[in-house]
């Protein structure tokens, strides 16, 4: 009563908010926001003391009903389940041990067990008031009201419920251990009729169990107090509703069931999340493998164009490397091996008279000088560089160089710039389908042409080598320009420190119409406009490089 005092003016408060019949739309929101404030803020806080203190005082009473549970004459209905409210799971439980709280009650003070023994209704047959009838089976969630019931029905109930203990079995009382009379079961233990200062005993008995003891009782007094609810909700809804009432226990089927289709649709969804993925991720390995397969295509296709070109530059060139002996001998007039045919012709000579006579008739070889030989190959790959198919005739061009030096056995290195230096094969590195591969990026154009930079690490990198012809080639199309810096200024110094500090020979190409530019900068250079014939022009170049490699020395008088 006390709390309905405190809350009174708020549920008239609430109660005055509801809209007049016929009201708007905006105006029934307005008043249920208004009612849900108030009975949140105002009424529930109440409330909800009043049900913390039910759950409180309920996890007492079942704290005394374990303590009984453990007497003569309840082992049986242990046994079958009758002692667990509904809904209790009990395989793999933890239940207080009926002893130990046995024991731990009759360490109360003396007056509190007196206390406690007079209000149990099972030794005493006192008559209990209507609420305390109304309240369920404290252990089988029944209800125990017996107002529609005959005198025989309630004897025949209770026979039937007391087991051996109507038989006229004994039992010691659960506090004093004395014998007492026959137990009775189903009516609860009046707890709300005792002292605070036994409540407050009773709460540290409880609050000495183990975690899971508490949590078994705190379990049993919340289905019994769930158990409660349904019945007022069930006896009072019947008249204002249909429909059945949703119970605790319905409730939980319900949530249990939304919850496993819950889950189900997650697996579900889950499922094809992961299906998507998977698409995606073999899609993404398909492009990827097209990728190779196109890039690998790309640079057979590209070289099968240049494959005439290529067996013609070899075959040239490896007479270069690996000349034939015969063209080695020279003719002496003395010497350890003579020319047989000379000899013959020689000795012709004398015998028909004649006067002057060739002695030059002994063989003497001149040794090959031996080609050692680097090459440097860096190519603009800035954005102008798309236009009028000059990317893909510089990329035939450089296949053509590099497979015929590869099959020479010469060392070369391969590179691109743009805002950026890109190192697509060191000179150290065979030719293979990795680096052919690598090699197809050289025709992904983008940026500016920051010449001068590209220079300067490509010079630093080819230094490095150890051979006695060292050959840097560039080939662009454009002025050097950058955004950050005088390009043109930056390209005239690294041309200039490569020739006066290095034995380097650098020799600049200019690809496409335009490009006479190129010999303002590298002081050997050529330049081809037709960019169709720049594969036969690199071959031709490659070729006077390696016959005639001073022809491309720095001089000052230039």
């Amino acid at each position: 009563m006390a709390a309905y005092e405190n809350v009174k003016e708020y549920v008239e408060m609430a109660e005055k908010t509801l809209p007049a019949e016929g009201a708007k739309e905006k105006d029934v929101v307005r008043s249920a926001k208004e009612r849900y404030s108030i009975t949140y803020e105002k009424i529930w806080p109440e409330m909800e003391k009043l049900v913390k203190k039910d759950l409180e005082l309920e996890e007492l009473r079942k704290l005394l009903e374990q303590a009984l549970s453990g007497s003569e004459g309840e082992k049986g209905d242990k046994k079958e389940g009758r002692d667990a409210p509904q809904g209790q799971k009990e395989d793999g439980e933890t239940r207080p041990d009926p002893a130990k709280l046995r024991e731990l009650l009759k360490q109360l003070p003396e007056e509190l067990k007196k206390e406690l023994e007079k209000m149990r209704p099972s030794q005493t047959g006192e008559e209990q008031p209507e609420k305390e009838k109304t309240r369920p089976d404290a252990r089988n969630g029944q209800d125990v009201i017996n107002e529609d019931k005959t005198e025989e029905e309630e004897e025949n109930m209770e026979g039937k419920e007391s087991g051996e203990s109507a038989k006229g079995k004994k039992e010691k009382t659960v506090i004093s251990g004395q014998e007492g009379g026959e137990k009775q079961e189903g009516n609860p233990l009046p707890l709300d009729q005792i002292s605070d200062e036994l409540k407050k005993e009773l709460r540290k008995v409880f609050d000495g169990l183990s975690e899971e003891e508490k949590e078994f009782l705190q379990h049993m007094a919340r289905k019994t107090l769930e158990y409660i609810e349904d019945e007022i909700v069930r006896e009072f809804s019947g008249k204002l509703a249909e429909d059945e009432p949703e119970t605790h226990v319905v409730f939980e089927a319900r949530q249990k069931k939304e919850e496993k289709m819950k889950k189900l649709e997650e697996a579900e969804e889950r499922l094809k999340r992961e299906k998507v993925l998977v698409k995606h991720e073999l899609e993404e390995i398909e492009k990827k493998q097209a990728k190779i397969s196109e890039n690998k295509n790309g640079y057979m296709r590209a070289y099968e164009e240049v494959r005439v070109l290529d067996d013609a530059l070899y075959r040239r060139l490896d007479e270069i490397f690996t000349p034939n002996i015969k063209r080695n001998i020279k003719m002496k007039s003395a010497g350890l091996k003579p020319n047989l045919l000379k000899v013959f012709k020689w000795e012709a000579g004398i015998m028909a008279g004649a006067k002057a006579l060739d002695s030059k008739i002994f063989e003497s070889y001149s040794r090959h000088e031996k080609k050692d030989y680097v090459f440097f190959i860096l190519n603009d790959m800035s954005n102008s560089m798309g236009n009028g198919g000059k990317i893909e005739n510089d990329f035939k061009a450089k296949i053509l160089l590099s497979e015929v030096l590869n099959r020479l056995g010469v060392k070369f290195a391969v590179a691109g710039f743009n805002d950026d230096f890109f190192q697509f094969k060191n000179s150290g590195e065979d030719l293979n389908d990795k680096i052919r591969e690598k090699m197809n990026g050289m025709k992904m154009v983008e940026g500016y042409t920051d010449t001068g930079r590209a220079l300067v690490t490509a010079s630093r990198d080819l230094e490095k080598e150890f051979a006695k012809e060292k050959f840097l080639l560039v080939l662009t199309d454009g002025m050097p320009m950058t955004l950050e810096k005088d390009a043109p200024s930056e390209t005239h110094r690294a041309v200039a420190d490569i020739l006066k500090k290095t034995s380097q020979k650098l020799i600049g190409i200019g690809l496409g119409p335009k490009t006479e530019f190129v010999r303002e900068y590298f002081p050997a250079s050529i330049v081809e406009e037709d960019v169709r014939n720049l594969p036969e022009t690199l071959s031709a170049l490659l070729e006077d490089m390696i016959l005639n490699p001073e022809k491309y020395a720095y001089k000052n008088d230039r």
